[in-house]
């Protein structure tokens, strides 16, 4: 059942509710009128026939009294248990209202970042077809890196021709607040050996990649992207952050296109 169906089903157990607790008030209003006098009628009866002078009006007293707060609990018990279900189904459509405001919160969101994922591959990709040359690209995907990763210090990895040893291509930030990536081979970085995006939440962690441990700005972690050129990972994006900072699958959805687009363009410039 969807969260429209459920709440308008909820909203007509409420009306229904409602509806059913006035009828039980007009209800008991119509047998309290109509008892009444039928009440004090046979009240007065049974006290003439059991007693006279004073005692008459003390029968009459206990006897409505008798007949009186019996019927008002009941009065009393029947409203209370229509209120306890009216405020039930209260409590039930509000819960689904808010999960459906949740629902479609999530989903705006979702078409946000879809929406902007999109204009971010669009844009990077006119980038890197104006690039004529590989320098031109790397300053595109320096640019990228910037747009992308604000507040985390990236660079960019690539092997040289020999795919032996990596070289420092492309830096997002000045080189003073870049936390360097010793690693100098693919073979010797874990991204791009396993050819999948790692996160390392805290250098300091018995699985962090120990290539993150020693570093001169301390305590980081990191998102590491492999870039493939031609179906081979030759390089590796590398992003540091401080100590137990993680970043969000949407946000690591941006490097993986730029790593993805840039791999693409360079490999085409370096058979042309």
């Amino acid at each position: 059942m969807t969260h429209h169906e459920s709440i308008r089903t909820a909203e007509t157990e409420w009306a229904h509710a409602s509806q059913e607790a006035m009828r039980s008030a007009r209800r008991f209003g119509v047998i309290g009128a109509a008892a009444a006098p039928i009440e004090a009628v046979l009240v007065v009866a049974l006290a003439d026939a059991l007693a006279s002078g004073v005692w008459r009006y003390v029968i009459v007293g206990v006897v409505q009294l008798l007949v009186t707060v019996p019927m008002a609990m009941l009065m009393a018990r029947e409203s209370v248990a229509q209120q306890l279900h009216s405020q039930e189904l209260a409590r039930d459509l509000e819960r689904q209202l808010t999960e459906a405001v949740d629902t479609a919160e999530r989903e705006a969101e979702r078409r946000a970042a879809q929406v902007r994922r999109q204009d971010f591959e669009t844009r990077f990709a006119n980038a890197l077809e104006m690039a004529q040359d590989e320098p031109e690209v790397l300053g595109a995907v320096e640019r990228a890196l910037a747009a992308t990763l604000p507040d985390r210090p990236a660079e960019l990895l690539l092997a040289d021709n020999s795919h032996a040893h990596l070289i420092r291509m492309a830096v997002s930030a000045p080189s003073s607040e870049v936390s360097e990536c010793p690693v100098d081979s693919p073979d010797h970085c874990p991204a791009a050996r396993r050819a999948q995006v790692q996160q390392f939440s805290d250098s300091e962690a018995l699985d962090a990649c120990p290539k993150l441990r020693d570093r001169a700005r301390g305590r980081c972690s990191a998102v590491c992207v492999p870039v493939s050129v031609m179906g081979r990972t030759v390089g590796v994006i590398h992003a540091t952050g401080d100590p137990g900072a993680v970043v969000d699958d949407t946000t690591v959805a941006d490097p993986s296109t730029l790593s993805k687009l840039a791999g693409a363009r360079i490999g085409l410039l370096r058979v042309m």
